[in-house]
């Protein structure tokens, strides 16, 4: 078996290529509908207002900051084709650098650090990876649509 390190530029704005591409499906609710379960939409400014003051949103922050997002994403936003574009070019760079049969291994969870001098080893999670794993597992493992096998298969280590 043989490892190598990759870097693909691309990946740096995952997010935004994750969140645009939610956004083209024309008949799917706005993440603020669901989080109202269909019943109408939050107003994210409101609920992160409350998250960060009262600490009384009943929603979290990555779910505040999800809706927030979603405003600034779409069809009808100028970077829009840009980030489709982006994700065809980061699936085909991906589908190029692990050819046929290969795997892509990577750590998805919180990772362990030094804190400072002291002898302290802080768990840290960041949202980064979190990008990288969403994106990598709706944009490239399932982009035909299935999960075949002959298609470069991803590990996720934690």
């Amino acid at each position: 078996m043989t490892f190598m390190d990759m870097i693909v530029q691309g990946l740096l704005h995952s997010f935004l290529v994750w969140a645009n591409q939610m956004a083209s499906e024309p008949s799917a609710p706005s993440f603020s509908a669901l989080l109202t379960e269909l019943e109408g939409e939050i107003h994210p400014a409101w609920e992160l207002l409350k998250w960060v003051c009262f600490k009384s949103s009943d929603h979290t922050l990555p779910a505040i900051g999800l809706a927030i997002m979603e405003k600034f994403t779409g069809p009808d936003h100028p970077d829009h084709p840009k980030m489709l574009r982006l994700c065809d070019d980061i699936k085909t760079e991906m589908e190029l650098l692990l050819g046929e049969n290969n795997t892509l291994v990577f750590s998805t969870g919180s990772t362990t650090q030094k804190v400072s001098t002291s002898r302290t080893v802080q768990c840290t999670y960041t949202q980064c990876v979190a990008n990288y794993t969403g994106f990598i597992n709706n944009n490239v493992l399932n982009s035909s649509g299935s999960n075949s096998y002959d298609r470069p298969q991803i590990a996720e280590l934690f």
